[in-house]
């Protein structure tokens, strides 16, 4: 909501817009004010991009303006969907203007209408297709690129990366000095080297000056003498980390001599805490004044005196008492840490410095290396990267001269300077310092022939793009540098303007976020202070008008609280334990029960939300008909921090608990079951020695065998490896025999085609042989398995258009990916009409909001993965690399004070990374905000956080630092307000000492603790089952006759469709006797008797060569028809494939007619039609093929070449040949079709809304004028007199193939032909 209608603030809207919609002043002047860069700095909810929109329109609508001034205004978006809601937004605007616009005032009308006409050419794009539009637009500056050129995705970039990479690493050995000594550093893996060159590669060209970026973090290690390192920033962070540590120690000490002088403190513990008073405050004064070698001396003579025994009589306090010890504990734990530090003099650290000066020089110039490869090799395939685009931008846009701090523009910078009268920036904390320059390139500044013109709009508490290398430091940079709006209209060079109000939340939901991060959210930590600037305000929004500021209205009982429920799974009541260690705890199994069982607590409260307990159904407010009405489904979201394996799992949870939930995870591509067992296939096709993907395929659909079957095959060889035992079984008897001998002799081709041909063909002959496409598509979400096998060959094909053709190589790629965590998978798109609960990130979330969110799983621990390893990477100026330092004899590595710089400069990123993920999580609520985790000991846990150590609103930066996940943050900052109090209370404890203006803040909070036994899965059986059956009494008498029979129709039932049970649900045309009647002439798509849509068929064809097919709907398509075809069905295939003979094999023995007549069409398959097929033309080829090892030398002599060359002699031979440049052969298809059709002789209503896939493959399909022909070709052993009994039997057939080649292409089959190779007759069907 992005206006208000309402009094703000006890202030009066400034003024409204056309359609009536009244801004805020501070809304209303970033809207109007120009002539200056401006810096909109918006709280969540405050309207931004609407003030932004607002503000595109009202300068285009402006009288006076030149004709295309539409296209003189450049809008850079976030995203693409951003840019066309954005675009779409503008020419609405024009329009409903347009409309209103008098009749008589022609110029007017002509003016607006031209601007509708120019916006939808306007610039309002992404940052990524504005640098394209410069790049296209001034190609020939720029030496060496191709005009033609195209822009790679990121998984081509990632294909390409790794075949520059291997070659890379093979010429380093001998070309590049130091590599062997850089590679050992790594202990001898390349992937580890792998995984930091890519790091450094990726943050160094986010840079406008990447070599210059690499120099400078490569010169730092050469230190010219000790002293040099005093003057390093890695000395003075640390040092300042120090300080920072020992101030909160100090802190605590205070608080610890205040507590024990308190009635009722430890009295006797007063000497030691005034030593301790006395120790830390001289540490802390060394490490402000003194140097590292004094701070180090003194360390080294600290040492806490013990404290005295508290006796009974004492009367001393226990609950003070343990809180004093905690603090001192603490306090103890700082100065341990520190004292392991500051364990080494300058002079040692300085020479571990320039000890790995030489590894540093080695890394970066390997990296530089890889960049110049890496872009020669794009340059070769006449691709760029989205990389390239900003970084060639920037080239054209940077004049001579230009260095590093001093970006002089070029003609083409001044150029578009002229050109655009305004550049706004939409969700500007999320760029990086490469993306600031251009932006700061082509845009004007006061005095470089007009007034500035830069707008800005964003919020740096919502910047959660790091992992992307966006630099929040930039937007918080220019907002502490910029000026407030004072409210002139002179024009100035630079001016903030702040929205504060937020038109989103309850005022409920905004106090709750006012109250948490006013005590977490710092400039130390994340970068801001939450100050009076930053805290959100309530916009008065008018479906919240009752709430009111006067107290009766917080003192409502109805008052909605924000929720925060702890699960635990200690027992009830329990209170042993301590708290479990915050460092280097990775999620395991207990994870995901966790999960699970916040996921049956989330599955309660929306039943309570809903009104299906005790409780009354939530009203929330519709903004379509602006009116409360009861919630729904839709609107309510569950939020986490990683969707990663547990959306599957609260997916199911929720779903168990008969709650409809959607999860866009964005990712599953590889576990999805179709891709596993395509990827098992390609791994023992590379080796089959591998047991596990062996027996995968093997119990696959591929195969199809059963357990049984697969503990005979190792019956059969029980000392060698599985594929050993697969031989052995294949040269023995019995079903598993066959099986074993058949599949056998598919690898064994699929090997050879893997060393001869591309990848794609072989994945592409896989598709064909198996049918495996097809059968997917027949399976539950058909559309997305067949879509996941599709994008399996792009991928294949992809990696051979960028790398040495390798089967291997591939699927070393595939799996380095998913060692990473990378995916490839996309999910479908949600509807908004969708009544579901949706799961999302909270990354996915950021830009939209909900009635109701539940932010779950909040006991996850942060991930601080990158500030472990041993090259660490910063933005910070004299932080950029951090390396450990490595002893060759010792093979050890050890942390530098680079590293540990380096390393305490991330954490404190990412932590504040943290911080903003948190705020944006929150404030995407409405109406009410609940949020979930899972707690271990949880009684010592509240214990910690419960620990007064501050009596200020801001936790010290220590504390807030030590955090290991959200609760750390939450937790303390809760406990601290009344209603955390009522929680402490609940669980026998105090509260600790709290400041007033938090204790009795506004907000209102529910904190509960739900144990794991009150969350256990309910078993349907009914209340009181067992009680009653124990109660049940032996009947005496005779048995009442009602009861006999009702236990007899019980006891007597039968299962009503046991007759349909066994019927298999995809069946190959040729096993059935009967499918449809005989089809009338006239229409294919009217004719009465074949099958309509409104008997609910699915029909699919594809030629499996062209595996990106293309969905269209025909013009006199019915609705609910389902068409799938390729636009370039009736093309000669490039390649095609051999008859399926794996999948869906017969379950009886495959006989020797079988065999011969799949050998034969094979050969008709792949004949080259332009040859003279004649009988040693014939011969010939199929040496040929044999050789290239689609044959089998002993399959050679069941081939029929006298009668395959008799049949190019046939009347339907001609015609192939005289069409041989449009036919197709070998064409797969599939019909969904309703179970009555194929089985009438069972009962209709037996088979309501089943249906049957049917499947087949069509030999060859010629066209004929305005149609085509079909043709079969058989095997049979028949005579000439038996042409009669051929018809009849392949009569239905051929009417199968006919129909799907009808409703698919819409043009009718005008002829059916099988053609009997044997007798070398033609029957026309």
């Amino acid at each position: 909501m992005g206006s208000v209608k309402l009094t703000i603030n006890n202030q009066q809207p400034a003024s409204a817009a056309a359609g009536g919609t009244f801004w805020t002043p501070a809304q209303q002047r970033a809207i109007d004010l120009r002539g200056s860069d401006i810096l909109v700095s918006a709280a969540a909810g405050a309207g931004k991009t609407a003030v932004l929109v607002e503000r595109i329109i009202q300068h285009i609508l402006k009288p006076g303006n030149i004709d295309d001034i539409v296209t003189r205004i450049l809008v850079v978006t976030f995203t693409e969907a951003a840019a066309m809601e954005m675009r779409s937004r503008i020419i609405d605007s024009i329009r409903k203007t347009l409309a209103e616009a008098p009749e008589g005032d022609e110029r007017r009308r002509e003016y607006l209408h031209r601007q509708m006409v120019l916006a939808e050419g306007a610039s309002i794009s992404t940052l990524h297709a504005f640098c394209l539009k410069i790049v296209r637009q001034y190609y020939y500056r720029l030496e060496g690129l191709d005009p033609a050129f195209g822009v790679m995705d990121a998984d081509e970039a990632e294909l390409l990366r790794l075949d520059v990479l291997e070659s890379l690493y093979e010429e380093s050995y001998s070309s590049l000095s130091g590599f062997t000594e850089l590679l050992e550093y790594f202990g001898g893996q390349e992937k580890m080297l792998t995984t930091a060159l890519l790091k450094l590669y990726d943050f160094a060209w986010s840079q406008p000056w990447p070599l210059d970026w690499l120099d400078k973090a490569a010169s730092a290690y050469g230190l010219s003498d000790d002293k040099a390192l005093t003057e390093t920033r890695w000395l003075s962070a640390v040092m300042e980390e120090t300080a920072a540590a020992l101030a909160y120690a100090a802190e605590l000490t205070e608080l610890n001599l205040h507590d024990c002088c308190c009635p009722g403190g430890p009295a006797v513990y007063a000497a030691a805490l005034q030593e301790d008073v006395d120790i830390i405050e001289q540490v802390l004064q060394a490490a402000r004044e003194s140097s590292w070698d004094d701070l180090m001396h003194v360390l080294e003579e600290v040492a806490f005196a013990k404290l005295a025994p508290v006796r009974a009589k004492d009367g001393v306090d226990e609950r003070l008492k343990e809180r004093v010890q905690e603090r001192r504990k603490v306090v103890k734990g700082i100065v341990d840490t520190l004292q392991r530090r500051f364990n080494r003099p300058v002079a040692m650290l300085a020479q571990e410095i320039r000890q790995t000066a030489p590894l540093a020089q080695t890394l970066t110039e390997l990296v530089k290396r890889f960049a110049a490869a890496f872009f020669e090799a794009k340059q070769n395939h006449r691709l760029v990267d989205f990389n390239d685009l900003e970084h060639l931008s920037l080239k054209l846009l940077l004049g001579e001269g230009s260095r590093p701090g001093c970006e002089i523009p070029s003609e083409v910078a001044l150029e578009l300077k002229e050109r655009f009268e305004e550049v706004l920036v939409d969700e500007y904390q999320d760029i990086n310092e490469l993306q600031d320059t251009i932006l700061r390139l082509v845009s004007r500044r006061g005095g470089e022939g007009g007034q500035s013109n830069l707008f800005m709009v964003g919020d740096v508490k919502q910047s959660i793009y790091r992992f992307r290398l966006a630099d929040p430091a930039i937007f918080q940079g220019r907002y502490n540098a910029y000026p407030s709006d004072d409210g002139c209209n002179a024009p100035k060079e630079k001016v903030k303007i702040i929205l504060g109000d937020n038109f989103r939340s309850r005022r409920t939901i905004i106090d709750g976020v006012n109250l948490i991060f006013k005590q977490i959210m710092t400039s130390e930590l994340g970068g801001i202070d939450y100050d009076e600037n930053h805290r959100l305000k309530y916009g008065a929004f008018k479906a919240y008008a009752d709430d009111g500021e006067d107290e009766a209205y917080y003192a409502r009982p109805e008052f909605p609280e924000a929720e925060l429920w702890l699960c635990t799974t200690d027992e009830v009541g329990g209170q042993e334990g301590e708290a479990e260690d915050d460092e280097n705890v990775e999620e395991g199994p207990e994870d995901l029960e966790n999960i699970e069982r916040e996921g049956r607590l989330i599955a309660r409260r929306i039943r309570a939300l809903m009104g299906e307990c005790s409780e009354e159904e939530l009203q929330v407010y519709d903004k379509r008909s602006k009116a409360m009405r009861p919630v729904r489904y839709s609107d309510m979201a569950i939020l986490l921090r990683s969707t990663k394996i547990k959306a599957n799992l609260l997916l199911e949870e929720l779903r168990r608990c008969g709650i409809p939930a959607y999860a866009d995870l964005g990712g599953g591509y590889f576990s999805a079951v179709e891709v596993e067992t395509m990827f098992s296939l390609l791994q023992i096709i590379d080796n089959p020695r591998q047991d596990i993907h062996l027996a995968a395929v093997l119990r696959s659909p591929l195969v199809g065998l059963c357990e049984d079957a697969l503990a005979c095959i190792r019956l059969a060889d029980r000392q060698g490896d599985y594929y050993d035992a697969l031989q052995a079984a294949a040269a023995g008897e019995g079903d598993p025999a066959e099986a074993a001998g058949e599949f056998l002799f598919h690898l064994d081709q699929w090997r050879t085609m893997a060393r001869r041909q591309p990848l794609a063909e072989l994945i592409q002959r896989i598709y064909a042989e198996t049918g495996y496409l097809a059968y997917v598509g027949g399976l539950p979400g058909g559309g997305q398995r067949r879509a996941n096998l599709r994008a399996l060959y792009d991928r294949a094909r992809q990696f051979g258009g960028f790398s040495r053709q390798s089967l291997f190589r591939f699927l070393r790629f595939i799996e380095n990916l998913r060692q990473n965590q990378g995916d490839l998978g996309t999910a479908r798109a949600l509807g908004e009409s969708e009544n579901v609960v949706r799961i999302m990130s909270i990354h996915k979330s950021k830009g939209l909001e909900f009635p109701v969110v539940f932010l779950a799983d909040l006991g996850k621990r942060f991930n601080l993965d990158d500030t472990r390893g041993d090259v660490l990477v910063h933005r910070g100026s004299g932080l950029e690399l951090g390396l450990s330092c490595y002893d060759r004899k010792l093979r050890l590595r050890y942390p530098t004070l680079a590293r540990e710089a380096v390393a305490a400069a991330l954490k404190r990123d990412s932590l504040a990374e943290e911080l903003r993920v948190l705020y944006v999580a929150m404030t995407r609520a409405r109406e009410r905000l609940i949020m979930t985790a899972s707690v271990k000991n949880h009684y010592a846990a509240v214990q910690r956080w419960s620990l007064s150590d501050h009596r200020g609103w801001t936790f010290p930066l220590y504390r807030l630092a030590a955090a290991s996940g959200f609760l750390d943050w939450l937790m303390p900052a809760l406990l601290r307000h009344r209603d955390g109090g009522l929680f402490l209370a609940s669980l026998g404890l105090e509260m600790s000492p709290s400041p007033e203006d938090i204790l009795e803040d506004r907000s209102a909070w529910k904190i509960s603790l739900v144990h794991a036994v009150e969350l256990q899965r309910q078993v349907h059986t009914g209340k009181g089952a067992w009680s009653f059956l124990k109660n049940l009494e032996q009947p005496s008498g005779s048995p009442d006759s009602g009861v006999t029979a009702r236990l007899d129709r019980a006891l007597g039932w039968k299962y009503p469709f046991a007759s349909i049970a066994d019927l298999p649900q995809r069946v190959r045309i040729t096993e059935i006797e009967h499918l449809l009647p005989e089809r009338t002439e006239g229409n294919p798509s009217a004719s009465g008797n074949t099958l309509t849509a409104d008997a609910g068929g699915q029909y699919s064809l594809w030629p499996v060569e062209e595996l990106e097919t293309n969905n269209r709907e025909p013009a006199n398509a019915s609705e609910g028809d389902v068409y799938e075809w390729d636009d370039e069905l009736l093309e000669e295939p490039k390649l095609s494939f051999a008859f399926p003979a794996v999948i869906f094999r017969s379950k009886g023995s495959r006989s020797d007619a079988t065999a011969v007549g799949t050998i034969n069409h094979l050969v008709l398959q792949h004949l080259n039609l332009d040859a003279a097929l004649d009988e040693g033309d014939i011969a010939l080829q199929i040496q040929q093929m044999t050789d290239r090892g689609l044959l089998r030398q002993e399959e050679t002599a069941s081939i029929l070449v006298k009668e395959i060359a008799a049949f190019f002699c046939s009347d339907p031979g001609r015609r192939i040949l005289a069409e041989r440049h449009n036919l197709r052969r070998e064409l797969p298809f599939s019909l969904l079709l309703p179970a009555a059709e194929v089985y009438p002789d069972i009962p209709s209503d037996q088979l309501q809304g089943e249906h049957v896939s049917l499947y087949g493959i069509i030999d060859c399909l010629v066209p004929m004028g305005d149609g085509y022909m079909l043709i079969d070709y058989k095997t049979d052993r028949l005579g000439p007199e038996e042409a009669e009994t051929a018809r009849a039997r392949y009569a239905t057939q051929m009417r199968a193939y006919g129909l799907a080649v009808e409703r698919i292409t819409r043009r009718r089959v005008l002829e059916s032909w099988i053609y009997l190779l044997r007798p070398g007759m033609a029957v026309k069907i």
